[in-house]
């Protein structure tokens, strides 16, 4: 079970890789190391993670 927080950063987290995704570009390893929309994505996985981890 998931509370409703988790919910909608996994939401916004899926949301984010299909947009990023979709630019093939931006699929390079560079382009996680630099790009601030990954760094994003990076950030709101860690925040599902340590709430998932108590």
């Amino acid at each position: 079970m998931i509370d409703d927080d988790i919910l909608e950063k996994s939401i916004e987290l899926r949301n984010s890789f299909m947009q990023l995704e979709k630019n093939v570009e931006l699929l390079s390893v560079e382009a996680v190391r630099t790009f601030e929309d990954w760094k994003r994505l990076l950030r709101t996985s860690d925040e599902i993670r340590k709430l998932l981890y108590w």
